[in-house]
């Protein structure tokens, strides 16, 4: 098993509310950070000197951790699917820059679809709230740079 982890720095972060529109919601994220695993398995040749894997398959999960005041940031909104909770439990677009945006060369887009998976919301504090959000993968992950 193989992990590696992409963490955004200066990050853009997009994610739709609905099926179609994306919402920036990169003002209120402290850390967003891209999780990758990897199950291979040794498939090296006997007497060989070098070692070969062989990719089974992976998994991707995306964390999204943010502190904000209440009543500023579109977090709640965006990520609990509107006030009717409508896309709740859908499929969503996303996109990533982990270096902040446009796309360049070493300004790699990462996108795909994902499904909530958690949305954890501390008690506010003098009007501050504390959120961890859990995306899983829900498509390949695409990774795209110009």
């Amino acid at each position: 098993m193989a992990s590696a982890r992409v963490v955004g720095k200066n990050a853009t972060f997009w994610l739709s509310q609905s099926v179609i529109t994306l919402v920036d919601v990169s003002a209120d994220g402290n850390e967003i950070v891209l999780n990758l695993e990897l199950n291979n398995e040794d498939s090296t040749g006997f007497g060989v000197s070098w070692r070969e894997f062989t990719l089974i398959d992976g998994t991707w999960t995306i964390d999204y951790s943010a502190f904000y005041a209440i009543g500023t940031g579109l977090i709640s909104e965006v990520f609990l699917g509107g006030p009717a909770m409508a896309t709740l439990w859908d499929k969503r677009l996303f996109e990533f820059y982990p270096n902040g945006g446009p796309m360049g060369i070493t300004k790699p887009k990462y996108s795909g679809s994902v499904y909530l998976a958690s949305f954890p919301i501390t008690a506010p504090r003098s009007g501050l709230v504390t959120v961890r959000a859990r995306l899983n993968g829900a498509s390949p992950l695409a990774r795209a740079v110009s």
